[in-house]
């Protein structure tokens, strides 16, 4: 009879130790699928983020949603890597922000991070520290494709800069972020004809990791979008510049350690030229150029920032207008800065970006 009883409660023991199993598996398969149904709404993503090298290869770590434990490898794969987007979505962003207009980048206001997800960090390796180190602002207009100011790119060779995308702050690696060299430059043939600072506007081929490859889009790295022939804001347009740019005036070598943005408002030409403004200098104030800033002072581009987008927002997408090019110091009165102006330009980039697919 005890044997009897000791065998009983033994298969009671078993039973419930299975039934408990069994619970235990209902919930993490419920689970499962719940995290399904979430990420297919779009409530709920896996996040992958991988950092690259300086040659855009072999991720160091990933990162994975804590939920993701429950879900098997192969739902990890059924969501890629790379997001890319369509040029429908150019000039699109994640992140909403609007820096204040009173703002300015030398001691300015930080952007969050992701609010200019088509900004771009140019850097230049430093042979004396036997690292790369900030060099100017470029803007992604393609996948492939890098816009920035023709001065940033006077370099020996092709080795000496680096493309780092979804950058904010300088010291650290953050999420988004992935490094790629640079493949091949194309300087405007115009370039210093009409003035040192003229035609001032230059493209660069990223080099990827495999044939038909792409930086990899995401809510951090996204194209901006390029101006239609004919299109200039009016003055008193209000556009934001960013960059990691000189962020006090009296330390104008001092650069930036996180992306900072300011609102400036574009200037009419003709005001611009005036002697007592930029004009009767070595460099004439030409059409294919924008004056934006205030009269002044106090809000302005700077050293660092050189290559940097002018992006002006455009029912709901910002467009590339202009480039930091150059200007008379930092944010002094009746010295605002000049930039480039990409809608003079845009047969020739689009022709060079066809050139370098």
């Amino acid at each position: 009879m005890q044997k009897i009883r000791f065998e009983f409660s033994r298969y009671i023991m078993i039973t419930k130790y299975t039934f408990f199993l069994i619970l235990q598996i209902s919930l993490i398969v419920a689970s499962t699928k719940a995290f399904r149904l979430q990420r297919h709404n779009g409530t709920k993503r896996i996040t992958r983020a991988f950092r690259t090298n300086s040659d855009g290869v072999s991720p160091k770590y990933t990162l994975f949603d804590p939920l993701a434990d429950l879900a098997s490898l192969q739902l990890l794969e059924e969501q890629p890597l790379n997001e890319h987007i369509n040029a429908r979505e150019c000039g699109t962003r994640s992140v909403r922000y609007h820096p204040q207009r009173s703002g300015r980048i030398i001691g300015g206001h930080e952007a969050p991070y992701g609010a200019y997800p088509w900004q771009v960090e140019i850097e230049m390796f430093n042979y004396g520290l036997r690292k790369f180190e900030h060099h100017c602002g470029g803007a992604l207009i393609g996948d492939r494709v890098v816009i920035t100011a023709a001065h940033c790119l006077q370099v020996p060779q092709l080795e000496y800069l680096r493309l780092v995308f979804g950058d904010h702050l300088l010291a650290e690696r953050d999420l988004y972020e992935h490094g790629f060299r640079v493949d091949a430059i194309v300087l405007h043939p115009d370039y210093r004809k009409q003035g040192p600072y003229s035609n001032d506007i230059g493209l660069m081929r990223v080099r990827t990791p495999r044939a038909g490859g792409g930086v990899p889009f995401n809510t951090h790295i996204r194209a901006i979008c390029l101006p239609e022939p004919g299109y200039m804001p009016p003055a008193g347009t209000w556009c934001s510049v960013s960059g990691w740019g000189a962020h006090q005036t009296h330390d104008l070598n001092n650069i930036a350690d996180v992306l900072r943005a300011a609102a400036v408002p574009i200037l009419d030409l003709e005001v611009c030229r005036m002697s007592s403004v930029n004009g009767g200098r070595t460099q004439e104030i030409l059409d294919s150029m924008i004056c934006a800033g205030f009269l002044q002072g106090g809000v302005d581009a700077c050293g660092g920032d050189s290559g940097g987008p002018l992006a002006c927002e455009i029912n709901g997408r910002f467009v590339l207008t202009g480039i930091v090019s150059w200007g008379d110091g930092c944010a002094k009165k009746n010295r605002p800065g000049v930039y480039t102006r990409v809608e003079s330009f845009i047969n020739w980039i689009r022709k060079t970006v066809r050139e370098l697919q």
